[in-house]
Formats: structure tokens, C-alpha cells, sequence
């Protein structure tokens, strides 16, 4: 099915979205697994390839927005994930550690 998805278009298999969840959600602090996309999106940090939401760009749809027929979620996130970004100058600074914000 993904492979299936990924062929759809030239754009399919590139990036669309990153969200980054911490523990404080309340669709995640109810435990809950839904089995529905829109809700389990919310419970925890997830990616998807395919296409971006251009709405959430100034300009819309840019040069860099990934623009697709395909949008598909994945859950990633969760207590065990350390996410952490890359600055320009190349230090790491450390975002999500154990589900919560690490920035002040």
C-alpha cells in the first residue's frame, strides 16, 4: 500500500509535514488509540509524506511546499523519542526529552 502510494506522483514521497506533540496533549493524555488518523495525529509527535498544508505558509503554496495527490500520517512520537534541533551554526539543542518541551 505505501509503495502504492509513494508511485501516485513525483512529489508523493517527499516530506509534508513534521509535528512535533509533547505529553501535555489531551487526545494523548487520554490514552486512548483512536485507529483515526485526525485524531491520533494530536496525541503524539508524527511525519507525513506528501503534500504540505500550504495554508499554514506565508504565500501558500512556495517554492518548497510539496505539493502531492498523497498525505499520509505516521506516529512517531511518544516518552522514549529525544527530538532535538540543528541550529545553522551547527549546535544541537535539545527540543522533546521524555514528552516534555525542553525550551524556556
Amino acid at each position: 500500500a505505501v509503495r502504492g502510494q509513494l508511485a501516485t506522483d513525483d512529489s508523493a514521497k517527499r516530506l509534508g509535514e513534521v509535528a512535533l506533540v509533547d505529553g501535555e496533549s489531551r487526545v494523548g493524555r487520554t490514552g486512548i488509540t483512536f485507529f483515526d488518523t485526525l485524531f491520533d495525529e494530536n496525541a503524539t509527535c508524527h511525519i507525513a509524506y506528501g503534500t504540505a498544508y500550504a495554508e499554514a505558509v506565508d504565500g501558500g503554496v512556495i517554492d518548497g511546499v510539496n505539493v502531492s495527490t498523497v498525505h499520509t500520517d505516521f506516529m512517531i512520537g511518544g516518552p522514549e523519542v529525544d527530538v532535538d534541533a540543528l541550529t545553522r551554526d551547527g549546535r544541537t539543542v535539545p527540543l522533546l526529552r521524555n514528552d516534555v518541551w525542553q525550551l524556556a
